[in-house]
């Protein structure tokens, strides 16, 4: 019975424990953009600014649809909010005329499609670009704890693989 009792448990903290997973902010390859923090993604999908880097080149961010896990992995990370919260923040600025937000799209595929049609636009993406037509411009990373996360800024060129958890 204690064993039984055990493995319940056990599962059940294994199941309420959110998995590490990775968050890739990509550009087209040939996009001037760069950023040097989650501050400036933040920023960004916030409708906090326009631009990255210098702030000389226009970055119109990408997004995924509102009930995408992606999607409230990504702005969990960034800002610690809900996609509730998320969204009524949204709903306020919209209501206010003050900023838009970023271009929602269907899919990850379509996010893909959009950012190497348009270089100077910025998405996210649950796994590494598997070909060299898109750049990773910052590495985000959910801890194993709630709550908790981090980013890794990569250098032109650089690859994710090179860091670990």
């Amino acid at each position: 019975m204690k064993r039984l009792l055990l493995a319940v448990l056990t599962l059940g903290l294994l199941v309420a424990l959110p998995a590490q997973a990775d968050i890739y902010v990509v550009a087209a390859a040939q996009s001037p953009l760069k950023v040097g923090s989650a501050k400036d993604i933040q920023a960004l999908f916030m409708g906090r600014t326009r631009t990255l880097g210098d702030g000389t080149e226009i970055a119109q961010p990408v997004d995924l649809p509102r009930d995408h896990e992606l999607r409230t992995q990504f702005y969990r990370v960034l800002t610690g909010w809900g996609p509730a919260q998320i969204n009524s923040y949204w709903a306020r600025l919209l209501f206010s005329g003050q900023v838009a937000p970023p271009l929602p799209m269907a899919s990850e595929p379509a996010v893909i499609d959009y950012l190497n049609l348009h270089p100077n636009a910025v998405g996210y993406l649950g796994q590494m670009p598997s070909n060299n037509r898109l750049k990773v411009l910052l590495l985000l990373r959910t801890g194993e704890v709630a709550g908790t996360s981090f980013s890794i800024p990569l250098m032109p060129g650089q690859r994710p693989s090179a860091f670990s958890a």
